[in-house]
């Protein structure tokens, strides 16, 4: 078994003012692993990294409510608590242990390519000579040309740019590293070249990341666990629901829901998908 890096259990999410979107029963992240959130929009699962990784305060605790992180020193931080505590102790520890990657890059236009790459390095104190060696060798991997860095963020691609942002990402020092929809606007070949490199460094690491995606055939080919999303009634109407029941794990190439194989898994996710819509 893999060491949980993140437990989750007994939330709503919802937005401040909004009703409740998503009811979560359970989520586990380990290390060393990649897990893919799949569900139709609006099913609450951006609402739900927003609450894990300090984005927006978007959970919502009942008595049993639990976002637990356990850091490598055995100590556990309960990230429901942690929102209640000063603004600048909840930027340290999102800083500390995270890196996101978006579907808007987000790159400051005033600064240069490279500078954007070497951004969170620099802010989480390496020096510019050790940063920018490090966004040199993953350059390479994702085949950005070494004159990009000198470029103005105007004077590169789309593609170049999100390129850019997945490298930015890779290179800070995180543990878990969150995506919400980062290869949404990119074609099948380029998304499939980030999400490898991204999973490979994430592995080699030994650290862990989860992905927002409506891309299923992305997730069955870069995701070791999938959580399905899907509808329920409640007494506050239809909303989200995320459990262990409804997710899919891939064991030697073979992907399973519980104890049964699932022999064409992207059918399967497409259909039940297509019955909700």
């Amino acid at each position: 078994m893999k060491e949980t890096i993140i437990h989750v259990s007994d939330i709503f999410c919802k937005y401040p003012n909004g009703k409740m979107v998503l009811e979560v029963e359970e989520f586990k992240l380990h290390k060393g692993e990649v897990v893919f959130l799949l569900g139709p929009s609006g099913i609450g699962k951006s609402t739900f990294i927003e609450a894990i990784g300090l984005i927006n305060n978007t959970a919502v605790a009942r008595a049993n409510s639990q976002i637990m992180y356990h850091l490598d020193t055995g100590e556990k931080v309960d990230i429901i608590h942690l929102w209640k505590s000063k603004k600048e102790n909840i930027e340290k520890f999102r800083r500390e242990h995270f890196s996101f990657i978006f579907q808007n890059n987000y790159l400051m236009p005033n600064l240069t390519a490279g500078e954007n790459m070497m951004l969170t390095l620099l802010m989480k104190g390496d020096s510019e000579i050790k940063a920018e060696q490090k966004i040199q060798e993953l350059m390479q991997v994702v085949r950005l040309q070494p004159d990009v860095i000198n470029k103005s963020i105007f004077n590169v691609s789309g593609g170049q740019k999100q390129r850019l942002a997945f490298v930015r990402a890779v290179a800070s020092p995180f543990e878990i590293l969150i995506g919400d929809e980062p290869t949404g606007n990119l074609d099948a070949i380029t998304a499939h070249a980030l999400m490898a490199f991204t999973r490979n460094e994430i592995i080699k690491e030994n650290k862990s990341g989860v992905f927002v995606s409506h891309d299923i055939h992305l997730a069955l080919q870069y995701a070791d666990r999938i959580y399905l999303f899907l509808p329920k009634n409640t007494e506050n109407g239809l909303m989200g629901h995320l459990a262990s029941s409804a997710m899919l794990q891939k064991n030697e190439n073979r992907w399973y829901q519980g104890d049964k194989e699932i022999s064409v898994p992207g059918n399967y996710v497409q259909n039940l998908f297509q019955e909700i819509i």
